[in-house]
């Protein structure tokens, strides 16, 4: 039962960050945040894919998401505790920060596909669907207990989750591609 418990605290911390991570999409954003400038080896910093609308919007439903669960800790660590564990305290600030810390890890790795020559869009398996888990993880280890399972947890279904959902995504025209 442990590891049931180490994977609904794994859930719990997940869902403001899927929320700032998937909803940049939505918006369609015009501004990129690099405001098209480039880098010393002349490729640009982040590209067109990474936008300012999209930032503020991550921000925004990482901290409403994050505020929901706020909302509702009371009631669903009851029963947690009554299993046996507790869940993670996320209010809207620490979410705010996640989302942040999230989104944040989302630019490193489009700064890193740009430096590798990967055009916008490009798959880059791993470093697509995890960047923004080890970026968040490494700031929520600030307010949070993530334990090893927790982590693994983390990286190993969102793998799993970001394949189906840029699949998805595709098939409805919101990307592009499917990955």
């Amino acid at each position: 039962m442990d590891i049931l418990y180490e994977i609904i605290k794994a859930l719990w911390l997940l869902i403001p960050l899927y929320a700032a991570n998937g909803f940049p999409v939505l918006v369609k954003g015009k501004v990129p945040i690099d405001f098209k400038k480039t880098w010393s080896d002349g490729k640009r910093i982040f590209g067109d894919g990474k936008t300012i609308e999209g930032f503020i919007i991550g921000i925004l439903a990482g901290i409403f998401y994050g505020g929901i669960l706020w909302i509702l800790y009371p009631k669903f660590n009851s029963i947690a505790i009554y299993y046996g564990f507790e869940l993670p305290y996320i209010n809207p600030l620490n979410a705010l920060i996640l989302s942040f810390s999230a989104l944040s890890g989302d630019l490193i790795g489009s700064f890193i596909k740009r430096r590798i020559s990967l055009e916008r869009g490009a798959d880059a398996p791993i470093l697509d669907q995890t960047n923004f888990i080890l970026s968040a993880t490494m700031i929520g280890l600030l307010f949070f207990k993530i334990t090893v399972i927790m982590f693994l947890f983390m990286i190993i279904f969102t793998i799993i989750v970001h394949r189906i959902t840029n699949i998805i995504s595709y098939l409805i025209k919101l990307k592009s591609v499917p990955w």
